[in-house]
């Protein structure tokens, strides 16, 4: 019996875990091994003698009286956990297992308490650590469904959670431009009481925080857990820092490829605090988010940018087009062309809803309904053979004129000097044109003018050759035929130079009226000549030499040739009213 004892108190007091004996009616603790001893930071004389709900937090030891009692009731094995307070007053986390049993021959209740201080750590840990997942999980969905004017309150948003999260007093981000010489807090959130700073932490030199920036540049951590604490080679930070009552603050980098791009921060104002690891990788994965959204913000405002300048590019052509149209369509109306390249201008704008235009070209003005001057003007000068005339001018309501996004663009400035050059071209064609249409309506009254003074000519030259045939069938041949007659053989070749001399002078006359009648005889076209003189048979026949009966005959040929025959024509006036239109005709060769 006496060895089973002592076997009993070997595995008793080498036990990995602390084992308390308590009596059953009392609830005192009547033994504990060495591991209680350490568990409890008491000595066994300490243990032994006290109420066992003394081993508990003291607001607690009802609790832990009542529980005693229904396990004695029930008498059956029971597990829990519970805490223990140490002597020094820590408390530790402890898994009990307890059982009634006989200890020196009475009933007594064995408890064995297992420190779980590694797994409650381990617990909270793995808590802790799904929390930041859980986190990170929602920061990272929250971005999904925003658009790019949405991402500064999503980054704000972002700060929020993971500061109410952790429990700091202020988070933020600043942002290195792009030469990397200063800095820009642009985004700030602050728990309820702590002060905002963003306001003041802009345009900052990166070479006024040299010890922060230079671990931050070699993509390190900062971590400081006592502002007040910092080494002499960080006073210039430490001054800073202290003058907006920072007690703690990590800063973690934000790295865009091989670059910092700026870094995120949480900040302790009231109290100072250390951050574990797991706080540490939230801030660089949250990091890393917002360093993907900036990115994302930035590539869609490089498209949106690309976008408008697409879309203006457009509204700049279908412009040019409307109006190289308005130019074809009013070739002819200069006042009609300007009114409607006016109408059209600001269509081709930014915002066309509050934009006016007006085409100044001398004294005369073309311009939009309700056209407003305003301090936002844009202007272009129309040149008209290297001179200027007038004056295209696109303005902004006064209203907007003073706000900036109503700026004009670049494409917008030279979009207009486009349309003045092209306006300028077409008033000089215009004009070229209409200084044409004149020089043209002058040379064509000159044109006719001289027409009528050359018909006029002709006509007065045919009226003289009609007359010169005229007195040379009627007075002069008679009287050459009768001398003919008369004269002895000798002066017959005078009298025959005479005729051939007559001849020549009325043959361009007699000619006019032979060309229409190209088929008559040469006898025929004189006897024409002489009929036409109102000459009859008889006096044709004489002067010709020829008997009356030929001469008729002469005039019948005449009469079919000239398709008159039959016809109730006096022959006289046929010949007589022929030779006028002729003479016309020939005038307008």
């Amino acid at each position: 019996m006496r060895d089973s004892d002592e076997i009993y108190r070997q595995l008793f007091d080498s036990a990995n875990d602390a084992i308390f004996v308590a009596d059953i009616k009392t609830g005192l603790i009547l033994d504990a091994n060495n591991e209680a001893t350490r568990l409890t930071g008491r000595s066994k004389e300490d243990i032994i003698g006290i109420h066992q709900s003394q081993l508990h937090p003291p607001e607690e030891c009802d609790h832990y009286k009542e529980k005693f009692r229904k396990h004695v009731q029930s008498g059956r094995n029971i597990d829990f956990e519970a805490e223990v307070v140490r002597k020094d007053g820590v408390t530790v986390p402890v898994s009990i297992s307890a059982k009634v049993m006989e200890f020196n021959g009475a009933k007594v209740i064995q408890g064995i308490f297992r420190d779980i201080t590694d797994r409650r750590q381990a617990e909270k840990a793995l808590k802790h650590r799904i929390e930041m997942e859980g986190l990170v999980a929602l920061v990272s969905s929250h971005f999904i469904g925003l658009s790019p004017k949405e991402f500064d309150g999503g980054i704000d948003y972002a700060l929020r959670i993971a500061g109410e999260h952790i429990g700091v007093d202020r988070s933020y981000i600043f942002v290195i431009s792009a030469d990397g010489s200063m800095m820009d807090n642009t985004h700030e959130w602050c728990a309820e009481g702590i002060e905002p700073q963003k306001e003041i932490l802009q345009e900052l030199s990166i070479e006024a925080f040299p010890w922060i920036m230079e671990k931050l540049y070699k993509f390190k951590n900062v971590y400081i857990p006592s502002v007040d604490a910092l080494p002499p080679e960080a006073e210039a930070e430490k001054e800073i820092l202290q003058a907006q009552d920072i007690k703690s603050l990590i800063l973690v980098p934000m790295i865009r490829g091989n670059s910092l791009v700026g870094f995120l921060g949480f900040d302790s104002v009231r109290t100072e605090r250390a951050w574990e690891d797991e706080d540490i990788r939230l801030l660089q994965t949250l990091g890393n988010i917002i360093v993907g959204v900036l990115d994302r913000q930035k590539a869609e405002e490089i498209l949106r940018k690309s976008e408008e300048a697409l879309h203006g590019r457009v509204k700049e052509l279908n412009c040019l087009y409307e109006v190289s149209e308005i130019v074809n369509t009013c070739n002819d109306s200069l006042d009609k062309m300007l009114q409607w390249t006016a109408d059209i201008l600001p269509e081709s704008l930014s915002y066309p809803e509050k934009a006016y235009a007006r085409i100044t070209l001398g004294d005369k003005e073309y311009s939009t309904t309700n056209f407003q001057k305003s301090s936002w003007m844009l202007s272009s000068d129309i040149v008209v053979a290297g001179e200027k005339t007038g004056t295209l001018e696109i303005t902004y309501s006064q209203d907007v004129s003073a706000s900036p996004q109503y700026q004009f663009l670049n494409e917008e400035r030279d979009l207009m000097g486009a349309v003045a050059e092209l306006i300028g071209r077409n008033i000089e064609r215009i004009q070229a044109q209409q200084e044409l249409q004149v020089e043209r309506s002058a040379l064509r009254q000159k044109n006719i003018a001289l027409r009528e003074l050359v018909a006029t000519i002709r006509d007065e030259e045919m009226k003289i050759g009609r007359e010169i045939v005229g007195n040379v069938d009627k007075i002069i041949m008679p009287i050459v035929h009768e001398l003919e007659q008369g004269l002895p053989q000798r002066l017959q070749k005078y009298v025959n130079l005479l005729k051939e001399s007559l001849e020549e002078i009325a043959l361009p006359f007699a000619n006019e009226l032979s060309k229409e009648f190209a088929s008559l005889t040469p006898t025929e076209i004189r006897i024409c000549n002489l009929i036409r003189r109102e000459l009859s048979t008889k006096e044709i026949a004489q002067l010709e030499h020829i008997s009356p009966a030929t001469a008729s005959k002469h005039r019948e040929n005449i009469r079919r040739k000239l398709a008159i025959r039959n016809k109730n024509i006096n022959l006289s006036s046929f010949l007589a009213n022929f030779m006028p239109p002729k003479i016309e005709n020939l005038s307008n060769q």
